[in-house]
């Protein structure tokens, strides 16, 4: 059954009245709590529906931003030139792992002006990295069927500014787009990543100024400014979100360092001899019909599960302090991670860059730690 036919199927599934009265009355059980976890709250969800004899579609609406967020790397736009491109370029996060390590508010901030109403519903935290889960509409029904909202954010934490300048503020044009078959309803996102010394470790305040909200057809279109908000909030971090394993995998000169490991990355960070930079050599290429000569060697660090699975780069670096910035890639689902050290300069015959080095690194303890 492909998605469509799902949707058609669960469209027409309705719990009944006497459910959707029992899932929210073991919700409103746990008010005490600021904040309620996602898996907690699923579990909440399939145990009343299971009294009850419904099915879960209802409540599935109300496990938060995340939760919705799950295929936008799947989603696509077309341009008027009928070109494809994904929904936003520049989305790489993985929203399975965070939705499933997210907090969901227990009474969702919001903010409404006379064009837009915004509010955070979700919070991923695990001290460094700080996913806000948003949702929204449009005050006018959205009648110029816009399907992007780009949100221009500036996170205040600590008397500190956070802003599209930064180099840690990740997705820096905090964005929202219009969830599937939806006229007025948007979903998005913004993240924060903190330097070393910067992480969160109580729980903190964080105002989220918006000061230029803009409307769009999509990505690429021309935006129309629609004014700003804030919204504050208090975070509460789940460091044991983070496994900070500061493992380093030497051989032959070549080495391999992983920081930490999150729902939301690995960083990591890798040297080869030097003698690959100082080498004179030169091959020669085939450019635009030209002959020119290039490096023989310009080395790179590709990263792999133990099932051949490239690890995909997050488009992120990471302060780590003492002038060291570590990459952000996808984390890895295996006990083990392959590093292949890559001549970018010459292909093998798969048309893939030529391995100078390959190191299998061991996780398996940390893994089992999780």
């Amino acid at each position: 059954m492909n998605m469509n036919d799902y949707r058609k199927v669960t469209d027409r599934i309705e719990p009944s009245e006497r459910c959707r009265e029992e899932i929210f009355n073991m919700s409103k059980r746990r008010k005490n709590h600021i904040r309620l976890n996602k898996k907690g709250v699923a579990a909440i969800v399939a145990v009343a529906v299971a009294a009850c004899g419904g099915t879960a579609v209802f409540a599935a609406d109300k496990l938060g931003a995340f939760d919705k967020l799950r295929n936008i790397k799947e989603r696509t736009v077309t341009t008027d030139d009928g070109r494809e491109f994904p929904i936003n370029k520049f989305e790489h996060k993985d929203y399975d792992k965070i939705a499933d390590n997210a907090e969901i508010l227990s009474e969702p901030v919001t903010e409404n002006t006379e064009n837009i109403s915004i509010s955070i519903d979700s919070v991923y935290c695990d001290g460094r990295t700080i996913i806000l889960g948003i949702t929204g509409s449009l005050t006018d029904g959205n009648p110029e069927n816009y399907g992007f909202i780009n949100l221009a954010p500036e996170l205040e934490i600590n008397g500190r500014i956070y802003n599209y300048s930064h180099s840690c503020l990740s997705n820096a044009n905090g964005y929202m787009v219009l969830d599937e078959g939806a006229q007025n309803s948007f979903t998005g996102s913004i993240t924060l990543i903190l330097v070393e010394d910067e992480k969160l470790t109580e729980p903190t305040e964080i105002k989220v100024h918006m000061n230029d909200i803009c409307c769009a057809e999509n990505y690429f279109s021309d935006r129309v400014s629609i004014g700003g908000m804030t919204l504050t909030t208090t975070i509460t971090p789940e460091t044991s979100l983070m496994n900070n394993c500061n493992i380093v995998k030497s051989e032959d000169g070549f080495t391999a360092t992983i920081y930490d490991i999150s729902p939301t990355m690995m960083t990591v960070n890798y040297n080869y001899p030097i003698e690959y930079d100082l080498n004179e050599e030169k091959i020669e290429i085939e450019e635009s019909g030209r002959i020119i000569e290039i490096p023989k060697y310009a080395l790179f660090a590709m990263w792999y599960d133990a099932d051949g699975n490239r690890l995909k780069h997050l488009e992120m670096t990471v302060d780590m302090g003492n002038n060291i910035y570590a990459e952000c890639i996808e984390p890895p689902s295996t006990d083990t991670v392959i590093v292949k050290f890559c001549n970018l300069q010459q292909d093998d015959e798969n048309g893939m860059p030529v391995v100078i080095k390959e190191m299998t690194v061991d996780l398996s303890e940390i893994k089992s730690a999780e």
